[in-house]
């Protein structure tokens, strides 16, 4: 005697394969993501974000080395113009602030016009 009646539990399962190709196009295939050329890809992924990253860093600590030293470049500037315009206000030239020894030629006792002319070039205002 042939079995042409399915049990409840053959139904069902069935049912659910029918059910699964009516909603999938094609067949089902499976994608093992863990294949080696995966992993090898995402090694080299992540190890040139790294390199990257550490080149950055070396960038950036370059560039603070650069503004540190920019920095300390612009305080010596300020100090050779607060000397500049010290030398430059002809006010100091009288008495014995300036006075310059004896022997000195005109061109060295100039009354602080040369400082006057540096401070003009580099764009320094002068009070006089």
């Amino acid at each position: 005697m042939s079995r042409s009646v399915q049990t409840d539990t053959e139904k069902k399962i069935a049912e659910i394969r029918e059910a699964l190709e009516k909603a999938t196009h094609g067949q089902w295939k499976w994608v093992d993501v863990y294949k080696p050329e995966w992993l090898q890809f995402l090694t080299q992924a992540v190890e040139m974000y790294r390199e990257l990253m550490h080149e950055l860093d070396k960038e950036n600590d370059h560039l603070h080395e650069k503004i540190n030293e920019l920095e300390k470049l612009k305080q010596e500037r300020d100090k050779l113009i607060e000397v500049l315009r010290l030398y430059a206000n002809p006010r100091n030239w009288y008495g014995d602030v300036f006075a310059p020894p004896e022997g000195i030629s005109d061109e060295v006792d100039d009354g602080g016009q040369c400082a006057r002319d540096i401070l003009k070039e580099i764009g320094v205002t002068v009070d006089v």
